[in-house]
């Protein structure tokens, strides 16, 4: 009976024990935190795919100035929202310094580009476009065929930049055309009283040519009485003029020495209007009219027109 007493005890002891070690063991299995961390190393955005007024060369507006749109797609590896600008120069390709060079109406433009909307966040989505306008003067260089810089053309070039660094650009060109363009400062000329036989001798009227393009220019000149290719001058109450008895000139003259004869032909007169540079100055010149009436044959009062169109004269020959 002790013996089985014992026997007991000593089971009841080895299950304590075995109770106590599992017990323990859940101590040994607890959970620790370990905070990890890493770098990623910064990707240069890059342009693409520029376009420049929609691929079409660039017509100016006659004295005002004109929006030019360009759009640029912009990739960065980091992720789209890591773009944070892009950076647009529009220029005449030849212009010293290029990008770099200082803004001149003439040949330099900078804008700061502006991002669509097309950016979804979280990295999967890299890429972003970007708008970029410029707006141009009426007197911008032209670049196409028969102007004076029809050897090279126009630039746009865009630079996008992340947080870190700048990226790598992207450019495309079309030329610029020329723009062939003036106003008159006044659209009637007076020669007042004259007698039969008379003219206006060394005293001029003149009209002020205004060159509105973008190039150099010279006038053709033509004109009528009553209508055109009449091969008059003016239209009287009683009869008509001829036309070659107004006369013209690029400077001052008297009446029957140097001016030049009114024709039927389209003539051009060699005025050499220079091209703008300043968008607050219109540069210009005059050309000098005078006038004479026949001997016999007129009466009353007379009217005619005069018909001025501006010639481009690149080079100013």
């Amino acid at each position: 009976m002790k013996e089985n007493i014992k026997s007991i005890l000593m089971h009841a002891v080895l299950v304590l024990a075995v109770a106590g070690v599992v017990v323990v063991l859940p101590r040994l299995a607890d959970a620790a935190n370990s905070s990890t961390s890493a770098s990623v190393t910064n990707a240069a955005p890059v342009a693409s795919s520029p376009v420049l007024n929609g691929g079409s060369d660039i017509t100016l507006t006659s004295n005002t100035t004109k929006s030019i749109l360009t759009t640029i797609t912009i990739t960065d590896n980091n992720g789209c929202e890591d773009i944070s600008s892009v950076a647009g120069k529009l220029f005449r390709t030849t212009v010293t310094d290029g990008a770099g060079a200082a803004d001149n109406n003439r040949t330099h433009y900078t804008s700061t580009c502006v991002a669509n909307n097309d950016c979804t966040a979280g990295g999967s989505d890299l890429t972003k476009t970007f708008n970029c306008t410029f707006v141009m003067t009426w007197y911008a260089d032209a670049t196409d065929a028969g102007s004076a810089n029809a050897s090279t053309n126009w630039t746009f070039t865009a630079t996008p930049s992340d947080a870190s660094v700048s990226g790598t650009n992207a450019s495309a060109v079309q030329e610029v055309n020329t723009l062939t363009s003036m106003s008159l400062e006044t659209t009637s000329i007076a020669y007042g009283t004259l007698a039969l036989g008379g003219d206006t001798g060394a005293t001029n009227q003149n009209i002020t040519i205004a060159n509105h393009g973008n190039e150099n220019l010279d006038v053709s000149l033509t004109g009528y009485g009553s209508s055109s290719g009449d091969n008059k001058s003016m239209s009287c109450t009683i009869g008509k003029v001829e036309i070659n008895k107004l006369q013209y000139n690029s400077s001052s003259f008297t009446y029957g020495t140097s001016g030049v004869g009114l024709s039927n032909v389209t003539t051009e007169l060699d005025l050499d209007v220079a091209q703008g540079s300043d968008s607050t100055v219109r540069p210009s010149k005059p050309v000098y009219f005078g006038f004479g009436l026949p001997s016999t044959g007129v009466g009353g009062s007379c009217t005619g027109t005069v018909v001025i169109t501006a010639v481009s004269d690149p080079n100013t020959d």
